[in-house]
């Protein structure tokens, strides 16, 4: 010990150290008998030191202190530290404490008395209580509003099934009267073309023409309702296979368009093949619809990162900035698209056949001009 040490140390009293304490501090002896009580228990309990000193520490009535005080028990480890209880104060109000105690020996080692100090912690204790409310609130809360989303999703999965079922019969019923108009109009066409004007040509092509139109729509119509979620096949499907057998398909409409097709590699994806199949026929059928003969070529492939992902892209007029969102909407067709045919449901059936699957799909600019569909899964488990 340095000299300046023992010159601070010596200058100081027991007594003044311990009133000068931060936290509440009394002294018993062997029967419990308070004989010493400092300011800042005063301060915490509302008992001045005379009204303390000389009792029992068992006044202050502590829960559970005073039922089971390990002070004096030789099964208790000393010191006791950290525990906490409730006192009552001099006006009568609960008090909670943490509070620590220890034995006192003397210079021969025996034991003299008690020590035990305190602070209070009881508006701690009640923000607790608050903190613990407060979040069992927001938990019933949750719980409540989780519920309810359960409820309303059953509720929009089966106005979904009733607006599919009756998108369903809508279509078939009004395709069956469509054949025969058309029959009759390409009949009349054929039959007494000698006999018709250029107007009645003209009206009897455009009766054929819309009424095709009208059977395309209502094709798109039955296809978009009878879209389910199957099981994912047991192996991911090789895109390019499917990619093989839709521009198979494709043929007479891809030698209308006079567009070269250049294909990368591409993922296996878990997928129905049906299901990929329609996805391809939707995004290459409207590049070929809306590129135009100076938008080729049209390419498919993966991005650069990989993944489960790939993208048509073309090199048309693309997509105004402000439809990349609606272009995805049944019935829309973009500005650039109005005069060039098609029912507005092809795309809609691609994003329902990604999302199905947990996918998305989005539209991006062509370097250059165009469009680009991007579309991506997530990685398998």
């Amino acid at each position: 010990m340095t000299v300046q040490s023992s010159s601070f140390l010596s200058a100081l009293s027991l007594t003044g150290i311990l009133e000068s304490l931060p936290f509440g501090l009394f002294l018993v002896d062997c029967n419990q008998q308070i004989v010493y009580w400092n300011p800042a228990a005063a301060r915490i309990t509302g008992f001045a030191a005379a009204e303390a000193v000389g009792r029992h520490c068992s006044f202050l009535e502590g829960i559970p202190c005073g039922r089971r005080c390990g002070l004096f028990d030789p099964k208790v480890p000393k010191p006791v530290t950290g525990v906490v209880c409730s006192i009552r104060g001099r006006d009568g109000r609960r008090i909670t404490l943490s509070k620590s105690v220890d034995l006192l020996r003397g210079a021969d080692g025996a034991v003299i008395g008690g020590v035990e100090s305190f602070v209070d912690i009881s508006l701690m204790t009640e923000l607790e209580k608050q903190l613990r409310r407060h979040a069992l609130e927001r938990e019933q809360e949750v719980r409540k509003r989780t519920r309810e989303l359960e409820a309303e999703r059953a509720q929009l999965r089966e106005v979904n099934r009733e607006l599919e079922a009756f998108a369903a019969t809508v279509a078939h019923d009004l395709r069956t009267p469509l054949t025969p108009i058309i029959g009759y109009a390409e009949f009349l066409q054929e039959q007494y073309a000698e006999c018709l004007d250029a107007q009645a040509r003209n009206v009897l092509s455009e009766i054929q023409s819309q009424g095709r139109r009208m059977l395309h729509l209502m094709e798109d119509l039955l296809t978009l309702a009878r879209l389910g979620r199957l099981d994912p096949p047991r192996e991911p499907v090789p895109l390019a296979e499917v990619l093989a057998e839709v521009l198979a398909e494709l043929r007479a409409a891809r030698e209308a368009a006079g567009l070269d097709i250049r294909i990368g590699t591409l993922p296996h994806l878990a997928l129905p093949r049906t299901l990929l199949s329609e996805l391809l026929a939707n995004l290459i059928g409207n590049a070929l619809r809306y590129a135009g003969p100076q938008g080729g070529p049209i390419e498919i492939d993966r991005p650069p990162q990989g993944g489960r992902r790939f993208f048509v892209r073309d090199h048309g007029p693309g997509v105004a900035p402000e439809e990349t969102e609606r272009i995805f909407d049944p019935f829309y067709r973009g500005t650039h698209s109005k005069s060039l045919g098609g029912t507005g449901i092809g795309l809609t059936i691609a994003r329902k056949v990604v999302r199905l699957y947990g996918g998305r799909i989005w539209v991006e600019e062509t370097p250059g001009g165009g469009a680009t569909f991007q579309v991506e899964f997530p990685e398998a488990d």
